[in-house]
């Protein structure tokens, strides 16, 4: 029964560390020269690099809670980028909006998400999709999809839906910094 209440006791003190860890509010900032970005995150996010003919890709990721954050920034090889239209009447097979398309529309059916708001914008002055979706699992999400001349860039954030204020999506959002 002691060493019970001991592990217990002990199980609380981790949690309340992690709680005032969590709550300094020491976001951590990522940067990456390939990728031509920079972003800020509640806690240093787990890294992966992958290429093939298209892309060389690097993909962060960060779950922690009901916080999850991915940031996918994929540059072009010379075999991709010939292929998508820079202008709706330049050469190339592909335009923007038809990427941009494909990279939203497949991470919404990854997530099994459920649109709820759907708009094209300017994200850093370079075309953009945003979509607000409620994940199967009843967890709201942003993703924004944008393309620039040389890259390709995924951002998602989620956040529990009863979270009224939002802070942590929020300011993820706004420190997302493209390279120009």
């Amino acid at each position: 029964m002691v060493k019970a209440m001991k592990r217990f006791c002990n199980f609380v003190l981790a949690l309340a560390c992690i709680g005032i860890a969590h709550a300094d509010n020491s976001w951590k900032t990522v940067a990456s020269k390939q990728g031509k970005i920079a972003f800020s995150l509640p806690w240093q996010p787990e890294k992966k690099v992958q290429s093939d003919d298209l892309y060389q890709q690097e993909i962060f990721t960060l779950i922690r809670w009901t916080d999850r954050y991915l940031v996918v920034a994929a540059k072009f090889t010379d075999l991709a980028a010939s292929g998508i239209k820079q202008s709706d009447n330049g050469p190339g097979m592909y335009s923007q909006r038809f990427i941009l398309d494909q990279l939203v529309d497949g991470f919404v059916r990854g997530s099994k998400g459920k649109p709820l708001q759907n708009e094209y914008f300017k994200f850093q002055g370079h075309p953009a999709r945003r979509m607000h979706l409620l994940n199967a699992a009843g967890v709201e999400m942003q993703v924004i999809g944008t393309i620039t001349k040389s890259h390709l860039y995924l951002f998602s954030a989620s956040y529990a839906k009863d979270d009224p204020e939002q802070a942590n999506y929020k300011r993820f959002f706004s420190s997302i910094k493209l390279d120009k």
